[in-house]
């Protein structure tokens, strides 16, 4: 399991590509001492897209563990799925489908990664949550959390050229969890390059 590190409150997530696109504002940091060895560095701030648009299982119930000890149940299951997409604010509520029924749901998506790299995988919620990237458990927080914002925890993991599945049991609490945010996020990028006139080699 990857570790997880609570996210910044305050980051949200984006709505639009290109909006996220016009972030990319490399700048020249601070002079420090390696300036004078002919070296600059530019960062460029990390890009977050959220995903509107998921598949949604029928309600079922919680495993005798709860959540935590809820298996893997991707796109292949016959689990009733439907289409959910998000809010104006890209929130994905099963809240006014369920009320205020207690068991549990999944979202799934699947997802086309071009180019193999370091992924943030960005997830706000409410009720307890269990996440899966293929199969594998990358993320387990059981508690319902209220209210949900986006970015209450990142998982940062590398992820190969090709197609991936992302599970994630929810629970809904009794109508306490209404549902999640979801994003990617490119984190940022710290860049290495010569500085002017270096002809070094």
């Amino acid at each position: 399991m990857v570790k997880p590190r609570e996210s910044d409150a305050n980051s949200g997530t984006g709505a639009a590509w290109n909006g996220l696109v016009a972030g990319l504002m490399p700048q020249v940091a601070d002079k420090t001492a390696e300036d004078t060895l002919g070296t600059l560095e530019l960062r460029a701030a990390s890009i977050t897209l959220a995903v509107r648009s998921w598949l949604v299982s029928k309600r079922v119930p919680k495993p005798k563990g709860g959540l935590a000890a809820a298996p893997c149940r991707g796109l292949d299951a016959r689990l009733g799925w439907t289409v959910l997409e998000a809010a104006a604010d890209d929130f994905l509520s099963v809240h006014e489908r369920l009320g205020e029924a207690d068991g549990m749901v999944y979202f799934a998506n699947r997802f086309h990664v071009p180019v193999p790299r370091v992924w943030g995988l960005r997830l706000g919620y409410d009720g307890g949550v269990k996440v899966f990237v293929d199969g594998e458990t990358v993320l387990v927080d059981p508690e319902t959390r209220n209210p949900a914002f986006p970015g209450r925890m990142q998982v940062e993991m590398p992820l190969a050229r090709g197609d991936h599945e992302v599970v994630i049991a929810f629970d809904t609490a009794a109508g306490k969890g209404w549902g999640i945010f979801f994003a990617w996020v490119l984190p940022r990028l710290d860049i290495r390059l010569p500085a002017p006139g270096d002809d070094r080699g």
